[in-house]
């Protein structure tokens, strides 16, 4: 059963991300400016520090093939921006401190990222029909805004989620060592 909880975790998250859209969309947030949730980004970037980069690289793949086939119009963006991202930011996390702080912030750096790229790439295609300033001032920042308010309020369950998760898996894999 313990080895259900991240992958049911991960698809609370997904659908999270349009149950936030759908909900808010209406009222709530009345001015020009996009706010775009990536609780999935803040997830992977979570789990690269905290689980082992190699798991988080397993979902970042299926969790992007399964945002392209719900979300985008155009397969293979974000299944290979969510592994790219996600192995860059642990690569980079090998460097500084793994500090709670330091891991919410490089969650923005590779929010900013991924929005970066993903601009990029509907501008060249032809699907995007703002100026770079445009995509600075009304989407990305409002998006970096919307999500360090998120990370506030789960980095520290996150953690201690992924940590104890690891833990767990860790001793179970000594277990399995040790009666063989």
């Amino acid at each position: 059963m313990k080895k259900l909880y991240i992958p049911l975790l991960a698809l609370v998250i997904f659908l999270s991300e349009s149950i936030f859209v759908t909900t808010f969309s209406g009222g709530f947030f009345t001015s020009d400016k996009i706010f775009v949730p990536r609780f999935l980004m803040i997830f992977l970037v979570f789990m690269a520090v905290y689980s082992g980069n190699r798991t988080a690289l397993y979902y970042s793949f299926v969790i992007g093939i399964l945002f392209d086939v719900v979300y985008t119009e155009i397969l293979g963006i974000y299944l290979f921006i969510f592994p790219l991202i996600t192995y860059g930011i642990s690569k980079v996390m090998k460097i500084l401190q793994n500090n709670i702080f330091v891991v919410s912030f490089m969650s923005l750096v590779a929010i900013a990222i991924l929005e970066m790229i993903v601009y990029g790439m509907n501008a060249l295609l032809g699907f995007v029909s703002m100026t770079f300033q445009q995509f600075l001032s009304d989407r990305l920042v409002p998006t970096l805004i919307l999500n360090a308010i998120v990370i506030l309020i789960i980095a520290y369950p996150l953690r201690k989620f992924l940590l104890k998760y690891s833990e767990e898996e860790n001793n179970e894999i000594l277990f399995r060592k040790k009666t063989k």
